[in-house]
């Protein structure tokens, strides 16, 4: 992996007062804020180390660009189909900002040397940047002495073959039209792709839960032909894969795939819970075949917790929710590396990273 240093835009704590806009607008009026001297710019190339803290774990990563090739070379790799649609969407709206105001969320197998090199990194060097939120705090530090950039640099061209696209498939597809697009200065500005590298170590996978509109007469031992089933005393999680918890009117289920079930994916290298859950419950008991636009399902991620997931179904009658477990790295890992994508909304990583905390520019002259 070829990762490139470049010049960011960062916003000027001058206007402390302004910050909570900026953030909250980043993504919408990043032309705006510019034009209002709320980003500074950095005077050189550099890559960034970025730490988040939040509920008492911290996260780790590196802030850089790589080529947009890369992706469509296929050494960084998608987990989930895109749409053509919102792919254009992601384009129309970076070349209009001319920036990218938020890295797409990269995560490879973990390399303890790299670990290393960032630990040691921030201990010798002072904080670039440090924003407090009402439950989180973010660090930058800045890489930009050469001989560290290249000692970086050589650590992911031999330790990270390949990575995967955690967050952001839309937004990276967006690059990869512009560097397919007829207009060489175009291709040329845009070539490099912003991006935050993090190890698998360095994030949480959650599961996206689902709410689910069911006919009237739908009752929970209509899911028999499917799973096992047993009355929990209290909302719960599931503990492994295979395993899903139920949220209904009349209370909680733990439910677990029947042998039987299982036994239709068994050409499969990894069996995902949302696969099953797509093509045979959902298929079969509600007619649900096209469950990113079908209107009568929603996506909750595990973070928000049970209680959000209740308080949704609870919203309307003849609702209901389902929890599943968390999709493993490697099973991840295994599927893309066979071709394959995961279905939509199985993966929510964490954490999450901020709009306009650190900008790649692709407009303007001497910032990035």
């Amino acid at each position: 992996m070829h990762i490139l240093p470049f010049q960011a835009l960062y916003p000027n704590l001058q206007f402390s007062d302004k910050m909570s806009d900026l953030f909250d607008t980043a993504k919408e009026r990043f032309t705006d804020l510019l034009q209002a001297d709320l980003f500074l710019a950095t005077p050189h190339p550099a890559f960034f180390i970025y730490e988040i803290l939040v509920n008492e774990r911290r996260h780790r990563g590196v802030l850089a660009c790589v080529e947009a090739a890369d992706y469509q070379n296929g050494i960084i790799l998608k987990h989930e189909a895109t749409l053509p649609a919102e792919e254009r969407k992601q384009m129309l709206l970076t070349l209009e900002r001319g920036a990218a105001v938020k890295p797409i969320l990269i995560v490879y197998q973990n390399v303890g040397l790299i670990n290393q090199w960032i630990s040691r990194y921030i201990r010798q060097q002072p904080v670039f940047l440090e924003i407090t939120f009402e439950d989180e705090i973010h660090r930058l530090w800045q890489v930009q002495q050469t001989s560290e950039i290249q000692e970086l640099q050589q650590l992911f061209a031999t330790k990270v073959a390949q990575a995967y696209i955690a967050d952001g498939h839309h937004r990276m597809a967006a690059m990869g039209l512009i560097a397919e697009s007829a207009d060489v200065t175009l291709r040329e500005r845009y070539k490099q792709v912003y991006c935050a590298f993090f190890a698998a170590s360095e994030l949480n996978i959650l599961a996206f839960n689902r709410v689910v509109e069911v006919p009237a007469d739908f009752t929970v031992q209509q899911l028999e032909r499917f799973c096992t089933i047993q009355p929990l005393p209290a909302p719960a999680v599931p503990t492994a894969p295979h395993e899903l918890t139920l949220c209904t009117p009349q209370g909680w289920f733990q439910l677990r795939w029947k042998p039987s079930v299982l036994e239709n994916f068994a050409t499969e290298q990894v069996v995902i819970d949302t696969q099953v859950l797509n093509e045979k419950v959902w298929r079969a008991l509600f007619g649900i075949t096209d469950i990113r636009h079908d209107r009568r399902v929603q996506y909750l991620d595990a973070a928000k917790g049970l209680t959000a997931l209740a308080q949704k179904v609870a919203e309307q009658p003849n609702r209901i929710g389902f929890c599943l477990y968390p999709v493993a790295f490697q099973d991840l890992q295994t599927i893309v590396t066979s071709g394959k994508t995961l279905p939509p909304k199985s993966t929510w990583f964490e954490p999450r990273m901020k709009n306009g905390l650190l900008v790649k520019s692709y407009r303007v002259e001497g910032r990035g």
